[in-house]
């Protein structure tokens, strides 16, 4: 993680313990400033921006950080339906280029929390992430495995419903099989435009 942080440019003091980085990583992933490297007058400056009560002449750098990561945490953004519906295409169009770029480390097994809104963003914006997204099918058989009948993957197909599938529109799917006596793994990738 302290890797990550310094090939994101993201400073940190090197004692901070584990919980400090992850925070600093989701705030990173959010968007948010990192205000630990601020001076106080910037630090008073924010408190101001975001028309909050202006702080004491005494007050500790720490609690100005601490009220205004707090703001951040809890800053809400309700003028989203009130936006032509083009923008907000563009808005879902950003954000799912975004999470294109960080998908490796932050995989995404279900659509984000943004389709699930309503009906209306629902309709505007699932659409549009089945289309941005390949999604990956893999699929491993093994001699041994078949001896036993082991079918966790025809199960594994079967709780997929013509509703999670209704929108993809690009499929890769990877079969793997092994042979026991002369173990060579056979791995063919085929990909699906659907």
């Amino acid at each position: 993680m302290r890797n990550w942080l310094n090939n994101h440019g993201i400073q940190y003091k090197a004692w901070a313990p584990e919980a400090r980085r992850k925070t600093l990583v989701k705030r990173h992933y959010r968007g948010l400033y990192c205000y630990d490297n601020c001076a106080t007058e910037e630090l008073v400056t924010f408190h101001k921006q975001r028309g909050m009560q202006e702080p004491p002449d005494r007050i500790q750098r720490t609690a100005l950080i601490a009220t205004l990561v707090q703001r951040d945490d809890n800053a809400k953004f309700e003028k989203l339906l009130g936006l032509r519906a083009e923008l907000r295409v563009n808005i879902y169009e950003l954000r799912f280029a975004w999470i294109a770029q960080v998908r490796d480390s932050l995989w995404l097994s279900y659509p984000p929390p943004i389709t699930q809104v309503n009906q209306l963003l629902q309709q505007e914006s699932l659409p549009l992430f089945f289309q941005t997204f390949r999604f990956e099918l893999q699929a491993y058989w093994d001699e041994e495995a078949a001896a036993y009948r082991d079918n966790s993957f025809q199960q594994d197909l079967d709780k997929i419903t013509d509703e999670d599938v209704g929108f993809i529109r690009s499929l890769y799917f990877i079969m793997t099989a092994r042979s026991i006596e002369a173990d060579p793994s056979y791995s063919s990738d085929i990909d699906f435009m659907l």
